[in-house]
């Protein structure tokens, strides 16, 4: 049981680990798409 604990929180932290990930990919698009018309105007 307690072994099993840890692995439900590893995955747990996995878990927000990919979700803050996901974020940041997300913010990374959307950042360049910006930055594209930007450039293309300039």
């Amino acid at each position: 049981m307690y072994k099993w604990g840890i692995f439900e929180g590893k995955m747990s932290d996995f878990q927000v680990k990919c979700g803050i990930l996901e974020e940041e990919m997300l913010r990374f698009r959307l950042n360049w798409g910006f930055s594209k018309p930007k450039c293309m105007i300039f």
